[in-house]
């Protein structure tokens, strides 16, 4: 009996011995933890900036909700100019935008307006506009106003727009735009008619577009007077023939490079910069 407790303890000391050695060994010295896996932020995959380089010369900024907050601007094409927008929300709608702007063309130039955004239930359907009127770089700034009425069809999809401009009170023109979108709610087609204080016809034009099938990143993030990026879920790769575009995508699917072509024109390339 007292061999085998012997033996036991023995067995029992080795198995510990073993254990020891084990946790002292190199190689579990050395041996690095697990990395976690970096989450995503409130804000990723958000457009943070779009331009040439990063943070230029379009930056956009975000609530804590992940709505947009405003939107800052620098510099385009040689011509000094500066601009923020700032946006409004009420009930968790977006309520107002303001706009103020600096131009340097020459002489510095002060411009501002306001965006007052009504909805029909979850459909934004009228944007007031006020701005100033400018004649000239040093013309006299003259209250101005400009309304918005959009449609949509059993879809939800936008199908028209009609916008009246007001000077001095005074009903200056009007448009009516008659819009066709494609399965996914792209406006890939806008047929303008422009009518004078009158209601007699002025001129008309169509435009046509074609699109892929990624994310539009600015898809519902700016204002709807920018219609066809606001309604338009993807990116638009042609306009009327004459202008494409060509992309390169990150691996959510959203556009990173940008490049413009328009006839024989040089290429515009535009990268863009999202939250991680």
């Amino acid at each position: 009996m007292k061999l085998k407790n012997a033996l036991v303890k023995s067995l029992i000391l080795f198995i510990l011995l073993l254990q020891a050695c084990g946790k002292n060994s190199p190689e579990k010295e050395n041996e690095k933890p697990p990395v976690e896996e970096e989450k995503p932020g409130p804000l990723a995959n958000k457009l943070r900036s779009q331009g040439k380089t990063e943070n230029s010369p379009d930056n956009y900024f975000y609530n804590s909700d992940g709505t947009l907050s405003r939107e800052e601007f620098y510099e385009y094409d040689n011509v000094k100019l500066s601009f923020q927008n700032k946006y409004y929300y009420k009930n968790n709608k977006r309520s107002a935008s303001t706009f103020a702007a600096d131009y340097s063309l020459g002489d510095t130039l002060t411009v501002s307006y306001r965006h007052d955004v009504t909805w029909t239930g979850n459909q934004i359907t009228e944007v007031l506009e006020d701005w100033p009127y400018l004649d000239s770089p040093k013309g006299i700034q003259l209250a101005n106003r400009e309304l918005s009425t959009f449609s949509y069809d059993a879809k939800g999809f936008i199908k028209s727009i009609k916008i009246e401009w007001v000077k001095n009170g005074t009903k200056t023109r009007k448009q009516d735009l008659q819009l066709t979108t494609d399965g996914r709610g792209n406006l890939i087609k806008a047929e303008i008619t422009t009518y004078d204080m009158n209601g007699d016809f002025m001129h008309s034009s169509t435009e046509v577009r074609e699109y892929d099938d990624k994310v539009n990143p600015k898809y519902k993030l700016l204002s709807p007077i920018s219609y066809f990026a606001f309604f338009s879920p993807n990116n638009v790769t042609k306009i009327s023939g004459e202008t494409t575009y060509t992309y390169k995508y990150n691996a959510a699917g959203l556009p990173i490079e940008e490049t413009r072509k328009k006839g024989a024109e040089a290429a515009v390339v535009s990268n863009f910069y999202y939250h991680k």
